[in-house]
C-alpha cells in the first residue's frame, strides 16, 4: 500500500516535467533584416591633428541573420551570443588592419550589441596608435550596424 501511495504522490511530478521544449528565443530573429552603418573612425597625428579620417552612413543594403546555435545568431559573420537584451560577440576586442585614406594602420577593435524584437545594435569601437613613414598618432572612433525590420 505504501508503494502505491509514494506511486500516487510522485506521478503529477513526473508528468509535469515533461512537456514540450520552449521555442528557441534565437528562432525570432532569423530572416532579412534592413541594414544601416553610421560612423566615424579618426586618425589622429601626435600634434591631435587629423592624420586621416573614415566616414560611414550607409543605409542601403539588407542583410541574412541565421541561427549558429541554440543562443546564438550569425550575423553578417559575426557569431553574436544572445542574453537577454544584449549580444556579446567573441571575441569582444580584437586587433584589425584598416585603411584610412591610403594609409593601412591596425587598431583594436571592440564588439558590444544590444537586441530587442525588432531592432539589433552592434557597435565597433576602434581605438590603438599607429606610427607609419610620415608620422605617428592615434585612432578612434565607431560604427553602429543598424539592423531592422
Amino acid at each position: 500500500m505504501k508503494k502505491v501511495l509514494l506511486l500516487l504522490l510522485f506521478t503529477p511530478f513526473i508528468f509535469s516535467s515533461c512537456s514540450k521544449d520552449d521555442p528557441n528565443i534565437v528562432d525570432d530573429y532569423v530572416g532579412i533584416w534592413n541594414l544601416t552603418a553610421t560612423g566615424t573612425i579618426k586618425m589622429l597625428d601626435s600634434k591631435g591633428a587629423t592624420a586621416g579620417y573614415l566616414s560611414i552612413d550607409n543605409s542601403l543594403e539588407s542583410d541574412q541573420i541565421t541561427k549558429e546555435g541554440s543562443n546564438q545568431l550569425n550575423i553578417d559573420n559575426w557569431v553574436a551570443t544572445v542574453s537577454g537584451s544584449s549580444l556579446s560577440i567573441e571575441p569582444t576586442t580584437q586587433p584589425i588592419s584598416i585603411i584610412i585614406g591610403f594609409s593601412p594602420t591596425t587598431a583594436n577593435v571592440k564588439y558590444t550589441g544590444t537586441i530587442s524584437k525588432n531592432l539589433i545594435k552592434i557597435t565597433e569601437t576602434y581605438s590603438g596608435t599607429w606610427t607609419q613613414e610620415n608620422g605617428s598618432g592615434t585612432i578612434s572612433g565607431s560604427i553602429v550596424y543598424t539592423y531592422t525590420r
